[in-house]
């Protein structure tokens, strides 16, 4: 019974959306707190040394679209060396295009999330990579909303995406926050997704 239900659970976090002329695939790296320990991923690494990042994974106010949602936070005083982040580990490594149920070179794949901000104006850095089959993380940045969901997309194609042992980094600075003292971020619903089109 209990090998059935992580079965179950498990095809609830590969969930696959089928269309008339395209499909579209989403492996879940985070959805909702329930789940946390099933994801393929886990929010482990904090770097440079976890100074001055505050990670919030079951945040209930106002979340994106399930019950919870991440709250990350940053202290300019306590980052030392003026930036902290937090970093989603898996070892072994994921083989992203088997657990999609992908050819590589088919297809377009993409790292996607949702952000705001708590007062407007916050920039957060993203990237994805960093160990195994991507030595060296791509990624970008986004200046966010208040109080405003929106949907940040990072195509992922051209990466080798057969051992992915380090996925999503969430980054924050002082410097790309011009000195703001406190700096709070959303974020929700974070998948690698897949589409035939």
């Amino acid at each position: 019974m209990k090998k059935y239900f992580l079965f179950i659970t498990f095809l609830n976090l590969l969930h696959v959306v089928e269309g008339n002329s395209q499909s579209a695939k989403q492996l879940y790296i985070y959805r909702d707190d329930s789940q946390m320990f099933q994801y393929p991923w886990q929010p482990t690494l904090r770097i440079p040394n976890g100074d001055g990042i505050y990670f919030q994974s079951n945040w209930n106010s106002a979340p994106y679209q399930t019950s919870t949602c991440i709250r990350l936070g940053y202290k300019a005083e306590d980052a030392k060396q003026g930036f902290a982040g937090i970093h989603w580990i898996s070892n072994p490594g994921i083989n992203i295009y088997k657990s999609l149920g992908v050819t590589p070179g088919k297809g377009k794949l993409y790292l996607t999330f949702w952000a705001k901000g708590k007062d407007g104006g916050e920039i957060l850095q993203y990237k994805f990579g960093g160990m195994g089959s991507i030595p060296f993380p791509t990624g970008g940045e986004k200046k966010l909303q208040k109080d405003l969901w929106e949907q940040i997309r990072l195509d992922i194609s051209t990466e080798d995406l057969s051992d992915v042992s380090a996925s999503v980094l969430f980054m924050i600075s002082t410097l790309k926050n011009q000195g703001r003292p406190v700096i709070w971020a959303f974020i929700d619903e974070i998948m690698i997704e897949y589409s035939d089109k």
